[in-house]
């Protein structure tokens, strides 16, 4: 699990930077270029199942670190937080960065199996 939980980060090059400190991933923080960290961070998380867990996303102002979250590739998944403090065109926004799943909603899914 890749917990970016309790980090401090504000653009798409720390979240980069501390995909590879935890992968223990050297060349994506080596590389020169963010268009090659990007392929590096891309090729590491498709390699392997991996929980990418963001809390505070609302206070990020860098608009790649979104994009980057929805095109997350397949073997990655994603617990964005909190949700719950986001309000108006933010919350609008977020929804159609993902598919959000309420808490609430799991528990009644697993009532009806």
């Amino acid at each position: 699990m890749l917990s970016l939980s309790g980090l401090t980060f504000r653009t798409l090059e720390d979240i980069y930077t501390t995909i590879a400190q935890t992968l223990e991933r050297e060349d994506i923080t080596r590389a020169l270029l963010l268009e090659e960290q990007d392929r590096l961070v891309q090729k590491a998380l498709s390699a392997q199942r991996t929980l990418v867990i963001v809390d505070n996303l609302e206070n990020v102002s860098d608009e790649r670190v979104r994009a980057f979250l929805y095109h997350l590739p397949g073997l990655t998944k994603s617990i964005i937080r909190p949700l719950a403090k986001m309000c108006g065109e933010k919350r609008k926004d977020f929804h159609t960065l993902a598919r959000v799943i309420q808490l609430a909603q799991v528990h009644s899914c697993r009532e009806q199996q």
